[in-house]
C-alpha cells in the first residue's frame, strides 16, 4: 500500500557525558496519506529527533525513511514536505509578505501569496518587519511559512509553546482547514489541551519511550475508517494500470527541482540584495567608502588614479566580502533560518549561487560608485585630466569577478563559526590575505624564512587576486608589489581556487547538515 512516510528499523544514538545514549531503536511506522498523527513522549524521548531525521537535518544510524518514496536527502522529497521547527526565527530586514514570497519562489506550484497570508491570518502584518511578530503572529508566519509550497505533509514540532488560549485556538483552526484538504499532519505536542482540541482529528497516536527508544501506536476509530478507504484506492489502482502508469509522468514532472531552481535563485537574490540595502553598515562602509576612495583619490592624486583607485578599491571589497557577508550567514545559523531553509526543496548550489551573486552586485556597485565619485570630483579640479578609460571596465571585471572565491570563503566561515568568535576568525582571515595580495614576501622577510614563504604565497589566492589587480592598476613598488606578467597563471589559480572554494562550502554545508 502506498505510504507518505515509511519508517524502516530506525535508530539514533547521541553521545552524552561521553555515554552513549540510544534515543531511537529499531523504529518502524507506516504513514498513510491523509493521517493526523500526534507524537507524544517526555522530554528527551527523541520526538524532535524523529522530525528531524524526517526532515533530513540529520542522518540515521541505521534504518530508512521514505517520503512517497524518496529518501529525505532527494529535493524532490522536500517538494512535498511543509514543516514547523522549534527555536527558528526570521531573518532580519523581511517583510512578512517579503518572507513568505521567498519560500513561495522554493516550490513550484506553491499557493498564492494572498491565499496563504490569508490563511495564516497575516493580512493586517503582511507589511511588519517579520522579526517585529511575537506570540501567534509569529507561529502564524511559520504555519504560513510551512504551507505556502502547498505540501501534501505538515510537520509540526510543538506549534503552540507560548501561546495564549486564543491564539492556539486560531492556530488549531488553521490546521483543520489544512487537514480538510486530504494533507497528512504529523504534530508533536505536550499540551493537555492542544491533545483535547485535536482529539477528532487524530487516527493514530504514537509514543515514544525515553528509556529503550522504541513506540507505542493507538488506532483510533478514523484510522481504519482511512486504512479501508486507502485498501480501496489500491484496488481501484491494481485494476486501471493505464490510468495509474499516465498519472505518473505527470508527479514526476511537477517534482523536477530543475524546473524551479532559477526561480529559487532569483527569488533568493532579490532577498539578499533587499537585506543588504536595508543594513546600514553594509551601506556606510561598502558604498561610503568606495565614494570617499574615488573623491580623495582624485582630488589629492590625481596622477597615481589608476594604481590607488585599484589597490584600495580591492583591499575594500575583499574586507567587505569576508568581514560583512560572513557574519550575515553566521547570524542566520544562530537564529536557526539556515534550518528552515534546508527543509525547503532550494539547493545548496542554487543557495550559494544567491548569495554570491548578491556579492557580486554589491562589489560593482562599489567599483562603480568610486569611478563615478572619481569623475564627479574631477569636475571641481581645474587641473584634473579625468576620462573614462577602457581600463575602468576591466579592473571591474578583476574587482569583482577575483572576489569569487573570497565570498566562497566567507559562506564556509559563516557556517564554521558563530557569531560571537566568527570576528576572530574573520581577523585571520583578513591577516593572512593582507601579507599575501600580491606582494613578494619574500622581500618583506628575515632571509631565513625567504625559500619557503615565498613558495607557501604562490599558492594563496590573495596573490594571485593581487597580482591581477596590480596588472590593470599598473601598481609598481620595486620588487615588493609589481606585476609579474603572466595573468593567464593567475587567472586559472583563482579559477581553481574558486572550485576549491566551492568544495569545501559544500562539505561544510553538508557537516552541518549531518550535525543538526
Amino acid at each position: 500500500m502506498k505510504t507518505a512516510i515509511t519508517i524502516r528499523d530506525l535508530s539514533k544514538t547521541y553521545v552524552i557525558n561521553k555515554q552513549k545514549q540510544k534515543v531511537l531503536d529499531a523504529v518502524n511506522l507506516d504513514i498513510l496519506p491523509g493521517e493526523f498523527i500526534l507524537l507524544r513522549g517526555d522530554n528527551g524521548s527523541g520526538k524532535t529527533t524523529l522530525v528531524n531525521l524526517i526532515c533530513g537535518l540529520q542522518v540515521p544510524d541505521e534504518g530508512s525513511i521514505e517520503i512517497f518514496g524518496k529518501s529525505p536527502k532527494d529535493p524532490k522529497a522536500h517538494l512535498k514536505l511543509g514543516t514547523m521547527l522549534q527555536r527558528a526565527k526570521p531573518v532580519e530586514g523581511l517583510t512578512v509578505k517579503e518572507t513568505i514570497r521567498l519560500f513561495q519562489s522554493y516550490y513550484p506550484q506553491p499557493f498564492e501569496l494572498n491565499e496563504t497570508i490569508e490563511r495564516s491570518r497575516l493580512t493586517g502584518k503582511q507589511n511588519d518587519y517579520a522579526t517585529s511578530l511575537a506570540g501567534g503572529q509569529a507561529q502564524s508566519l511559520y504555519f504560513a511559512l510551512a504551507i505556502v509550497g502547498n505540501p501534501d505533509i505538515l510537520i509540526l514540532d510543538e506549534p503552540t509553546n507560548n501561546l495564549s488560549v486564543e491564539a492556539r485556538a486560531n492556530f488549531w483552526t488553521q490546521v483543520r482547514e489544512f487537514d480538510r484538504q486530504g494533507k497528512t499532519i504529523l504534530a508533536i505536542s505536550h499540551s493537555e489541551q492542544d491533545c483535547d482540541e485535536i482529539a477528532d482529528l487524530v487516527t493514530r497516536e504514537v509514543r515514544l519511550s525515553n528509556e529503550n527508544g522504541e513506540v507505542e501506536i493507538q488506532e483510533f476509530p478514523r484510522y481504519q475508517a482511512l486504512l479501508n478507504y486507502c485498501t480501496e484506492l489500491e484496488e481501484v489502482a491494481k485494476g486501471n494500470s493505464e490510468s495509474s502508469s499516465e498519472a505518473e509522468p505527470s508527479s514526476t514532472a511537477q517534482s523536477d527541482p530543475g524546473s524551479f531552481s532559477f526561480k529559487a535563485f532569483w527569488g533568493q537574490l532579490y532577498v539578499e540584495l533587499l537585506q543588504s540595502f536595508r543594513q546600514v553598515s553594509t551601506i556606510v562602509i561598502g558604498l561610503g567608502l568606495a565614494i570617499l576612495a574615488g573623491v580623495y583619490i582624485e582630488q589629492n592624486t590625481p596622477d597615481q588614479f589608476q594604481s590607488l583607485v585599484a589597490a584600495s578599491l580591492a583591499g575594500l571589497v575583499i574586507f567587505v566580502c569576508v568581514s560583512q557577508f560572513g557574519v550575515k550567514i553566521a547570524s542566520e545559523r544562530d537564529r536557526g533560518w539556515l534550518k528552515l531553509l534546508r527543509i525547503t526543496p532550494l539547493s545548496f548550489t542554487t543557495y550559494l549561487a544567491a548569495k554570491v551573486g548578491n556579492f557580486l552586485v554589491f562589489a560593482s556597485l562599489m567599483t562603480g560608485f568610486a569611478f563615478v565619485s572619481g569623475w564627479g570630483a574631477s569636475q571641481f579640479s581645474e587641473t584634473s585630466s579625468f576620462s573614462w578609460e577602457p581600463w575602468m571596465v576591466y579592473l571591474s571585471f578583476i574587482l569583482v569577478l577575483g572576489v569569487v572565491p573570497f565570498a566562497i570563503f566567507s559562506f564556509s566561515l559563516g557556517y564554521l563559526f558563530k557569531t560571537e568568535s566568527l570576528s576572530w576568525a574573520i581577523l585571520a582571515f583578513l591577516a593572512m590575505m593582507a601579507v599575501s595580495f600580491g606582494f613578494n614576501v619574500s622581500e618583506l622577510v628575515p632571509e631565513s624564512f625567504k625559500p619557503w614563504v615565498g613558495d607557501v604565497v604562490l599558492f594563496l589566492p590573495t596573490y594571485h587576486y593581487g597580482q591581477l589587480v596590480a596588472w590593470m592598476g599598473k601598481i609598481e613598488l620595486e620588487n615588493i608589489f609589481r606585476f609579474d606578467g603572466y595573468h593567464w597563471i593567475h587567472i586559472l589559480w583563482l579559477l581553481w581556487w574558486t572550485v576549491v572554494a566551492g568544495m569545501f562550502a559544500r562539505w561544510v554545508y553538508r557537516r552541518e547538515q549531518l550535525s543538526g
